[in-house]
């Protein structure tokens, strides 16, 4: 009866449990400044990414900032100096030269 118990217990508990996904829906996240951003969250708790509404992929900062990514010459993601948020001409000009890179989000995950 001990044995049935503790194969039980195994059975039970000694599975790795699910991934939870992200949450499908936009989410608002304030950053440093007090400036409220609209962002997507992709993949689960593990391993995810986010974008911005119009999908370009965005990271933080090592000021907290949400900003958009780039790669470095070693084919890492870094946060680009532009910030998410109200887009001046430069963020514009900016977004036009990276794509909604597929590889990006590839590389994150």
């Amino acid at each position: 009866m001990l044995f049935c118990g503790f194969g039980l217990s195994t059975y039970m508990f000694g599975q790795s449990p699910s991934r939870v996904p992200a949450t499908p829906y936009p989410i608002k996240v304030a950053q440093p400044n007090g400036d409220t951003i609209t962002i997507r969250l992709f993949g689960d708790e593990r391993q995810h990414y986010f974008t911005s509404i119009d999908g370009y992929v965005i990271v933080k900062n090592a000021e907290g900032y949400f900003c958009y990514a780039a790669m470095n010459n070693d084919n890492e993601i870094i946060a680009s100096k532009y910030k998410v948020g109200k887009r001046g001409i430069c963020v514009r000009r900016y977004l036009k030269k990276i794509s909604k890179s597929e590889k990006l989000k590839k590389t994150i995950l």
